[in-house]
This record gives structure tokens, C-alpha cells and sequence, in this order.
């Protein structure tokens, strides 16, 4: 194995690196995809600070490419505090990678 990176962060859906709180209610939940390289079957991945919360992460390869990623549910909480988090990828080995200022957290 080589050592594990994060390339890119993105919500599935609008493809953006930004998260917004909610406007209303405690929580708005995203489906986050996290890219990079050397990233192991089971592997985690994690936000920094508080407040923002990830569950669940799966852990897909791309046979042709060899590229693999992680999705998960990231919720963000109506209290998080605003600006850049970093993400870390965990592998079951417990090498990590770290994307510094990975995701924004938005007010709405």
C-alpha cells in the first residue's frame, strides 16, 4: 500500500465544498463524498471540531481508475460553529490522510 490522500471533498449533490446550516430546525443532514487515493476497505473518515458529525461512511474503488472514495451522511448542527473543517480518512491499518480546510460551514 502507499500512503493514503484526500483529494477532494464535495455534497453529492451540489457538488460544492460548502455545508449550510439550517435555517430552521437543530440539524440539516448532507451526503458527503470524500476522494483520494489509498484508501483502505473499511476505512473512516472524520471532520474536524464540533458539531458536524459523520455516520456511516462506505468505502467504494474504482477498478478502472483505482481511485476510491467514501460517502457518508454528514449531519451539521444548527450550533456548529462557522469556517473551514478539516476531513481525515482513517484506514483499519490506522494510517490517516488529512485534507486541511477540506469543507466550509456556512451560516444559511
Amino acid at each position: 500500500w502507499g500512503s493514503a490522500t484526500v483529494t477532494s471533498v464535495v455534497d453529492t449533490v451540489s457538488s460544492s465544498s460548502t455545508l449550510t446550516k439550517p435555517s430552521s430546525g437543530t440539524y440539516r443532514d448532507y451526503v458527503v463524498r470524500v476522494s483520494g487515493t489509498w484508501f483502505q476497505k473499511g476505512a473512516t473518515f472524520s471532520v474536524s471540531g464540533s458539531l458536524v458529525v459523520v455516520y456511516a461512511p462506505v468505502w467504494t474503488l474504482d477498478t478502472v481508475t483505482g481511485a476510491a472514495t467514501l460517502k457518508a451522511k454528514v449531519r451539521v448542527y444548527s450550533t456548529a460553529a462557522t469556517g473551514t473543517r478539516d476531513v481525515t480518512v482513517t484506514n483499519p491499518d490506522k494510517s490517516t490522510a488529512t485534507l486541511t480546510s477540506a469543507i466550509t460551514i456556512a451560516d444559511p
